[in-house]
């Protein structure tokens, strides 16, 4: 029987017909009833179905007809989304539109659009730990693509060796679990890095093309990342190719006063992980610190007016009077409930007049 079967009577994928052949002709199928389940599997129209989509996507960004208009779908219906939520008591077909795009399979669709376009879909294989003088070794390949690893690495101050010191939220590395943080680097694309400068090894990483196999040491403890709920708004411009003190500009992300900002990780003392409010699907980046960002300011200050701000009680007085990052928390509004604005203030501040405004900009807004 096994004569019989030919990788031509296969109607499937060339490259599952190729797998056939090529199984077929080894020892590992030793008898009819392998050959006939293997046969059956590689004809399954679900199989092919799955390798005839992995085929198509595979050709995004190498097919212009293919390219995406953009990466980021699901941002754009959280705006749609807020801004219809302000005129669904405006108009039924607002508020029909509304529903429809908080519907589950709606979004999903949207999020399985931005992970397609941003090449989010190569297989992670998982990781092989062996042996090797004693201290255990993993391997971890990633499929090189348009967007950085999303890792960071440094040198370690007592052994002079190369180990992963942040992890950014949603980057690929991140995606993996595969990499942590204190991890350490023995091999990049089988090149020794003992005796390299984080600089050798980013450029090791920037020559590299296709996969990239990382030979790591595991760290002792492997604490799972978990994204933080802190949401606040930006006070400042901030852009990290200008910032001589970011530890990876390319890691960093710019922003503008009145922003909104994700904080997802605030484990290091002087640079937060964020990422902007709705891009939930974006990798994280760099940011500075409250507190980093405060004594920048005072510095400033001082170089700039001479003062001395040394005693503890002008710092904290000062402190008081900067402005760096605003907690915030996302309130959605639902059709046909209203939330109250009230207008506090001292007379002759210009309550009456900034009613007046409010009103005559919107005249369906109730005034209590």
């Amino acid at each position: 029987m096994l004569s019989a079967v030919m990788a031509s009577d296969i109607n499937c994928d060339p490259a599952l017909s190729k797998l056939f052949t090529t199984l077929k002709e080894s020892e590992n199928l030793s008898n009819d009833q392998e050959i006939d389940f293997l046969k059956a599997l590689l004809e399954s129209k679900e199989l092919n179905a799955l390798v005839n989509v992995h085929t198509k996507v595979a050709k995004v960004g190498r097919n212009d007809r293919l390219a995406p208009v953009l990466s980021t779908s699901a941002q754009v219906l959280y705006e749609v989304l807020e801004q219809l939520s302000q005129r669904c008591h405006l108009s039924d077909d607002c508020k029909e539109a509304f529903h429809l795009l908080q519907d589950a399979h709606v979004q999903h669709l949207l999020f399985a659009h931005d992970a397609i376009a941003q090449k989010d879909f190569y297989p992670h294989l998982p990781e092989a730990p062996f042996e090797m003088d004693e201290e255990p070794i993993k391997i971890v390949q990633l499929v090189k693509s348009n967007e950085p690893l999303g890792a960071t690495i440094k040198t370690d101050e007592e052994t002079g060796k190369i180990i992963i010191a942040r992890i950014m939220h949603g980057g690929a590395a991140n995606r993996s679990g595969l990499i942590h943080v204190g991890d350490e680097v023995i091999e990049v694309n089988s090149i020794n890095v003992e005796g390299k400068t984080p600089g050798d090894v980013l450029t090791i990483l920037q020559n590299s093309e296709g996969t990239i196999t990382f030979k790591l040491v595991p760290a002792d403890a492997k604490g799972a990342q978990r994204e933080s709920k802190v949401r606040v708004r930006a006070h400042f411009d901030y852009n990290p190719d200008v910032d001589p003190y970011i530890p990876c500009k390319e890691a960093g992300l710019a922003f503008q006063r009145g922003d909104v900002l994700h904080i997802v990780a605030q484990d290091d003392a002087y640079w937060w992980q964020a990422r902007r409010e709705h891009e939930r699907s974006a990798r994280a980046g760099l940011i500075p610190s409250r507190a980093l960002q405060e004594r920048r300011i005072i510095h400033e200050r001082t170089q700039r007016d001479g003062n001395d701000l040394d005693s503890k009680q002008n710092d904290d007085f000062d402190r008081e009077q900067i402005a760096t990052y605003e907690e915030v928390a996302k309130l959605y509004p639902r059709p046909g409930i209203f939330r109250p604005v009230v207008l506090i203030g001292a007379p002759g501040v210009g309550r009456n007049e900034l009613r007046r405004r409010l009103i005559a900009r919107d005249p369906e807004i109730e005034e209590m």
